[in-house]
């Protein structure tokens, strides 16, 4: 019987399933996935924050006024 005829419970099972490797590449690439996903989550905060004291000081809020509300909004 050659494997083309062969049934699949004695091929697919073995041929299929995930590797150790596979596995941790799996996670690797989850972990990597969230790391990026929360920098790009940062930046944008960072940003918006940038934007929010740069509007602040155009309409003459002192710097010890922009700390406060720095630590406030955190």
């Amino acid at each position: 019987m050659s494997t083309l005829t062969a049934p699949l419970s004695t091929t697919a099972p073995r041929a299929l399933a995930p590797t150790a490797l596979d596995r941790a590449l799996l996670v690797l690439s989850r972990v990597l996935a969230r790391t990026a996903e929360s920098r790009m989550q940062r930046r944008a905060t960072r940003r918006l924050d940038d934007e929010v004291r740069r509007v602040a000081r155009e309409r003459g809020r002192s710097a010890m006024a922009d700390a406060e509300f720095a630590l406030r909004v955190r």
